[in-house]
């Protein structure tokens, strides 16, 4: 994956200038998974070498954090009358995104201890005999109810892990024994039986399962479009549901200079200059979607 540029996002809330994008800086060009903490998390547990995560969730982060901070500007000139210039920095956005579950013992100035110390994300993935699933027991239900699927009763009141701190601090015992249980069952067999004692639990879908999982496909997560150039596209749909506005995808997105013409029009030059304009290659024209 290609390391992330630090950017700092400046919007203009008034001007309504929600665009202006530069660079903060001539020495903060860094990777913001890796000085953000994001790659300790994802360390190998049993190397510690930090991991990246293959997708470039610093700048989905940030773009979401800014869309919020944008509704957020715009509601306070409504009530005020006055706008305002936001600054978002991707460091920001990282930091307070993942500093509630993944930092949190870092919050006590003089008390701080090492996040990583019985960090519980790693546990969630587990081998079944067919295939992987996600296994979540972190309360005492959760617990209970994972040792009653298991037909392993006797762990409930065990001393190591009675309560989330022993589970915990007993965390490498838990696993093992956890993880020798799940494989003796297929994932069809032990799903229903986790979901019907409300352990959160799914199956560890690959990508291209997506396309036929039942709830994606009922739902209606994943809509097919029609492209003049590429053919049947398929889209995520949007991802908030409005019932009074729903939004919906109403066109593809446009190619590199589908809307030249339109847009030089409004700008005010006439037919022949914008002919000239192509001519000369200073702009360009597609005609399709």
């Amino acid at each position: 994956m290609a390391a992330t540029t630090e950017m700092t996002h400046q919007v203009a809330v008034g001007g309504l200038d929600f665009d202006h994008v530069r660079a903060f800086g001539q020495h903060h060009r860094r990777d913001r998974t890796g000085n953000s903490g994001l790659a300790d998390i994802q360390r190998d547990p049993d190397t510690g070498r930090p991991r990246m995560v293959r997708t470039i969730i610093a700048d989905y982060t940030t773009a979401l954090t800014a869309a919020q901070a944008i509704t957020a500007a715009l509601f306070a000139r409504h009530r005020t009358g006055q706008g305002q210039h936001v600054r978002i920095s991707m460091l920001d956005a990282m930091i307070s995104f993942l500093w509630p579950e993944a930092m949190p013992s870092l919050t006590f100035v003089g008390e701080e201890r090492d996040p990583s110390d019985g960090e519980m994300g790693p546990d969630l993935i587990f081998a079944t005999q067919d295939r992987y699933i996600t296994a979540a027991a972190l309360s005492d239900d959760e617990w209970a109810g994972m040792c009653r699927v298991l037909n392993r009763q006797d762990l409930i009141d065990d001393p190591r892990f009675k309560t989330a701190r022993d589970r915990s601090i007993n965390a490498v015992e838990r696993r093992e024994i956890i993880s020798a249980e799940l494989e003796k069952w297929t994932a069809d067999e032990i799903l229903p039986r986790l979901l019907a004692n409300d352990v959160p639990s799914a199956p560890a879908l690959s990508r291209l399962d997506l396309l036929q999982e039942r709830q994606i496909r009922e739902a209606g997560i994943l809509e097919e479009h029609q492209s003049e150039k590429f053919g049947t596209v398929r889209l995520p749909r949007p991802a908030a549901q409005f019932d009074r506005t729903p939004a919906r995808i109403r066109a593809m997105a446009p190619l590199l200079g589908a809307d030249s013409t339109e847009i030089l029009t409004e700008l005010g030059y006439g037919a022949d200059d914008i002919a000239r304009l192509e001519c000369a290659q200073i702009v360009r024209k597609q005609s399709v979607r």
